[in-house]
């Protein structure tokens, strides 16, 4: 299913990064257990791998709404990079599972690119910013 499809949720009535990623989870799991058998469905508190798959989903949803041309010839052309016109190209992206990756060092893990004028991208800043305790301010 395309993801826009699954674009369930206007982020911007969200004031924090956790309830998005809280409720999209919820909707996962529902979806999950509607469409398994009674055995195999799940129950009890969200996982850390729910989550992680939620906040994941986001990324992705948001991503193809501003990339989705880089998106589409990096899916068709793992070993090339992406046009030198595009605004991406200086971070030499890749697609790891389906998410535009950059690596900022060598010894760095990749990390998702994020658009810049995406409120998630601005609930992602405010929530590591909090986590740090307000370092910087």
């Amino acid at each position: 299913e395309p993801l826009l499809e699954w674009d369930l949720l206007d982020i911007s009535k969200y004031s924090t990064l956790q309830h998005p990623v809280k409720v999209l989870a919820w909707v996962q799991r529902f979806v999950f257990n509607c469409r398994n058998s009674h055995s195999s469905r799940r129950s009890g508190f969200l996982t850390t791998q729910e989550r992680k798959a939620a906040f994941q989903h986001l990324v992705q949803v948001e991503q193809l709404r501003f990339y989705s041309a880089d998106i589409s010839f990096l899916s068709k052309n793992l070993s090339k990079s992406i046009d030198r016109h595009s605004s991406l190209w200086r971070f030499n992206p890749s697609l790891i599972n389906g998410i535009l990756m950059m690596n900022p060092r060598t010894n760095e893990p990749p990390v998702p690119i994020l658009p810049k004028k995406s409120y998630l991208t601005t609930l992602v800043v405010q929530e590591a910013h909090c986590q740090f305790l307000h370092q910087g301010a």
